[in-house]
């Protein structure tokens, strides 16, 4: 399972796990980023790779996810996908 996360603070459950899926939800079918959790939970953040330069709002519920793991005044830009990480990339 999969969940969407808008800066609006919004969740939906997210099912496209193609490439264009994740694209297409995060980043205007543009660049990705995926960045897996630090905490041992076997979980990624898929987010808009250029989310800042788009000048995308801050995503609140996602930047307290992970703010530990950011540096101080930093944040995370435009909607979110929080997805347990695929086997193989364990």
């Amino acid at each position: 399972m999969a969940v969407l996360i808008r800066v609006d603070g919004s969740q939906e459950p997210f099912t496209d796990f193609t490439l264009e899926g994740y694209q297409k939800a995060v980043a205007d079918g543009e660049l990705i980023q995926a960045v897996r959790f630090r905490d041992g939970s076997n979980r990624v953040m898929i987010m808009d790779e250029r989310g800042k330069l788009k000048l995308k709002k801050p995503n609140n519920t996602a930047t307290i996810m992970v703010g530990e793991w950011l540096l101080a005044g930093d944040y995370i830009a435009g909607d979110v996908i929080i997805a347990k990480t695929p086997e193989e990339w364990n």
